[in-house]
């Protein structure tokens, strides 16, 4: 019924199996059975199901196929019908072995035992197409009245456009689910695919009408196909594909205003496409509105900013976090999305947002400030001691210890040609006034400053007061390297990573390529690229390390990207 598309093929279908009963085939088959296995016709009861699965004769099948249009005919159809239905069953019929297609593949909900076994026991399509003509030629008046639709054919078609809408043939889909619409207005599941496929067309004029539609018959499946959209949208959004993403959730808005998820996966779309300014908007809304949901979301988004910046994606970390700190004024995002623009080489904004999770709060965190003041001289040292201070005026109280600030200003003010305050450190540092790891803090400010000898003699005397510290020696190895010392005497071990300006990976290829050992030093390439990227950023590492140090990594990198081109040639040929 499912492949018909008039009621003259029904009803060649029916007058079959009349005519088959009409004609006592089963009780001719029993008969048969009966006197095969000698048997009385009172044991028939005995006899296996099989039996009567197995089908009637060719020869029955063929008389049913002639009583049964005869019999459509003279109640008003036409014997057309059953040609239409018997070409419909031949092009599903399996002509050779060869044919992979099957009639579970050809039909949808139609179990495929069911087709394979009415093949196996009725004659092959084309042959009953021929005795059907044959008849027509013979009897015009058979085929005399014109065909009827299929008052039904509205519900197949929509059953074929939802699995059509599975497939992903959304043109296809809604041109059936239309059709389906035209014959039977107001249909639910023609509705239903007909607002989704129209949806993911993109005509969004179409698909809200037949959503409306649906809403009226039944707000459920309308609901269905709200979240239907937005999960879609949700996968635009996730494939960076902002701009079909936040038209498609702006549709779903204007169908449910307000819609607490809805602006949330907005703001989101609007931050991914560098809308911030529409983003903090949407995300103020939804922060109105509904404030305990908000919170949700924030802490949500939070913990994607975290997996996306310890996965090493900064720029899609800081799109996260600049969501969840719309969503929820949080410093834990704010520190995310600083973390993130910094380890991007984007050193203004991280500056900023460093900014914003001291100001009007406590600081108790003295790596916060550490980070804040990396950033500002990375942005711009030269005017970097003022505006750290300024910032620090924001705070509502800084709770870190005072040598730990004093040191911050003063690597600062190294950074902008000034010593003065460095050395009222060392002279503090030298009569046990301040800790020993002030001045290690110190020398890799001076290190920064690209002063490699002072930064050695800070680091050394530091050591003198705290030997075998694991930081310091560090430190020192670096300054070492970026001095022509490829010993790496003072650095851990290969694997030991110890955050974004700690790499020793890096030492390890800088210092095999310095001594001219190229493929040793670019054997490490793929773990340490993987183990902290922005290292390839040229921004990133020329804000933090001396002039050497980059020479030689842009070296490898340019050595690295030449191999790669020449590999991908030898591959072409």
């Amino acid at each position: 019924v499912e492949r018909m598309e008039t009621d003259d093929e029904l009803a060649a279908v029916l007058g079959h199996e009349m005519e088959h009963i009409d004609h006592y085939h089963c009780a001719e088959r029993l008969q048969a059975e009966a006197a095969l296995r000698r048997i009385p016709l009172g044991s028939l009861l005995g006899i296996p199901i099989q039996v009567f699965e197995a089908g009637y004769s060719k020869d029955q099948e063929l008389e049913a196929d002639r009583e049964g249009v005869l019999l459509a005919a003279r109640a008003g159809y036409s014997a057309a019908g059953a040609v239409r239905i018997f070409k419909t069953l031949d092009g599903l019929f399996p002509k050779n072995a060869a044919d992979a297609r099957s009639p579970q593949q050809e039909l949808s909900r139609v179990a495929a035992d069911v087709l394979t076994g009415y093949f196996r026991s009725h004659p092959a399509p084309a042959d009953r197409i021929r005795q059907i003509e044959a008849l027509i030629a013979a009897q015009p008046s058979l085929a005399a009245n014109p065909e009827r639709s299929l008052g039904i054919s509205y519900i197949f078609l929509a059953w074929h456009a939802s699995d059509l809408l599975l497939r992903g043939k959304f043109d296809q889909a809604a041109e059936l689910a239309g059709r389906s619409l035209e014959m039977k207005p107001g249909h639910k599941p023609a509705l239903e695919v007909a607002s989704k496929s129209k949806f993911a067309l993109r005509d969004l004029a179409g698909a809200k009408a037949a959503y409306l539609a649906l809403l009226s018959e039944d707000a459920t499946a309308a609901a269905a196909v709200e979240a239907w959209a937005e999960e879609r949208a949700r996968g635009l959004i996730a494939q960076a594909k902002y701009d079909e993403g936040t038209t498609l959730v702006q549709a779903l808005l204007e169908l449910q205003p307000n819609q607490p998820g809805l602006l949330a996966l907005l703001a989101e779309a609007q931050f991914g496409s560098g809308k911030a300014a529409e983003g903090i908007a949407t995300a103020a809304t939804l922060r109105r509105l509904y404030p305990a949901r908000s919170e949700q979301f924030a802490a949500d988004d939070l913990n994607r900013a975290l997996s996306l910046l310890n996965d090493k994606n900064f720029s899609a970390a800081a799109e996260m976090a600049q969501l969840s700190a719309a969503l929820d004024d949080s410093a834990s995002a704010e520190r995310v999305l600083a973390d993130s623009e910094f380890a991007a080489g984007r050193f203004v904004e991280a500056a900023a947002a460093y900014e914003r999770v001291i100001r009007g709060r406590e600081v108790d965190d003295v790596s916060v400030l550490g980070a804040l003041a990396d950033a500002l001289a990375s942005a711009h040292p030269a005017t970097a001691y003022r505006e750290f201070q300024e910032a620090l005026a924001t705070a509502k109280q800084v709770k870190v210890p005072p040598p730990d600030v004093d040191s911050e200003l003063a690597g600062l003010a190294v950074m902008g040609r000034r010593d003065a305050p460095a050395l009222i450190l060392q002279r503090e540092a030298e009569r046990g006034a301040i800790s020993p790891e002030v001045l290690g803090r110190l020398g890799w400010w001076y290190f920064r400053a690209h002063r490699v000898e002072d930064a050695a003699a800070l680091l050394q005397s530091a050591l003198r007061l705290r030997p075998g510290d694991d930081e310091l020696q560090a430190n020192l190895a670096w300054v070492r390297l970026e001095a022509g010392d490829y010993s790496l005497q003072g650095f851990p071990a290969a694997g030991a990573y110890r955050g974004v300006e700690d790499t020793p990976e890096w030492a390890l290829a800088i210092s095999h390529w310095a001594q001219n050992k190229p493929d040793e030093a670019l054997a490490t390439w793929s773990t340490i690229t993987s183990l902290s990227p922005q290292w390839l950023n040229r921004e990133w590492r020329g804000a933090i390390y001396p002039p050497h140090i980059n020479a030689l990594v842009d070296q490898m990198q340019a050595e690295q990207q030449r191999r790669e081109l020449a590999a991908r040639a030898a591959a072409g040929r």
